[in-house]
């Protein structure tokens, strides 16, 4: 028997986000590392990098380096020359700091 209920399509990787289709759901993990034009980036994670788009009217939660871990949100947008994903949203990963103390 075939499998016709609901199928999750998202790309999680940027290499499978490289193969998938126009308009295909995206949630990518990493890092957004150099800015190529006004709003268009390279954004890297441990499977290749990938050119992304982020709207100007997306709210960016304070600022990012490239040391920043992101997860970002968007669709594969074919049309857009040298950009491969439309960032619908992003988030920044929070840094927990531990501190450790030795026992006595």
């Amino acid at each position: 028997a075939q499998y016709t209920g609901p199928q999750d399509n998202t790309a999680r990787t940027v290499s499978a986000a490289r193969k998938a289709h126009d308009n295909t759901p995206v949630i990518l993990e990493g890092y957004l590392v150099r800015q190529v034009l006004n709003n268009a980036y390279a954004f890297k994670d441990d499977t290749g990098k990938i050119g992304v788009e982020i709207k100007k009217e997306i709210e960016w939660p304070n600022p990012i380096s490239e040391q920043d871990k992101v997860t970002i949100t968007g669709r594969i947008d074919r049309g857009i020359p040298g950009s491969e994903v439309t960032i619908t949203k992003i988030e920044r990963h929070q840094v927990v700091e531990t501190q450790y103390s030795t026992l006595q």
